[in-house]
């Protein structure tokens, strides 16, 4: 990848995930919405596969005191487009290695949006975003795609516990 040229987020935030403009982009095709229909009937599995590869991960991942998981509130019925992770260190090394060993990492694509160039122009209430900056920094996904087997997640999990073994 490229590097960004934005001076305002994290020097390791992915290009492809730095807004430039803002707007919306519902561009679906007339044969998407077909095939999206037909996946409507699987639904279910689908959901429940990612619910399983979410809870699993997090499970693997959770002896690393150097990140930070999502709890999912009592109550709430979520479906998962992915597993967002917060470090406590260095993201930027983490998924370089992650990536490097075939683990396909997404930077977060929200925290403080405001310094991203599309909001560059625009007049927005001012306060204290020191969380969001955080989620920026130091947050990333990880996929929990249906398809994952037992082994793709007993790689993922076996690559944080070489890194951490690694870094300690």
């Amino acid at each position: 990848n490229k590097p960004h040229t934005c001076k305002t987020l994290p020097a390791d935030q992915n290009p492809r995930f730095v807004y430039d403009k803002i707007g919306y982009n519902f561009q679906i095709l007339e044969l998407q919405a077909a095939m999206g229909r037909i996946q409507l009937r699987n639904s279910h599995y689908i959901k429940q596969a990612r619910t399983d590869n979410f809870n699993y991960l997090c499970n693997g991942l959770s002896k690393h005191k150097e990140l930070i998981l999502p709890k999912v509130p009592k109550g709430s019925d979520v479906c998962w487009f992915a597993l967002p992770i917060t470090t406590t260190g260095d993201r930027g090394s983490l998924v370089k290695y992650l990536e490097a060993h075939g683990v396909e990492t997404r930077s977060m694509f929200a925290g403080n949006v405001t310094r991203h160039p599309a909001y560059a122009k625009s007049t927005y209430r001012t306060c204290n975003l020191e969380h969001a900056d955080y989620i920026l920094e130091h947050t990333f996904w990880i996929t929990v795609h249906p398809r994952l087997t037992k082994s793709d997640k007993d790689y993922i999990i076996g690559l944080f516990d070489k890194y951490y073994a690694k870094t300690a």
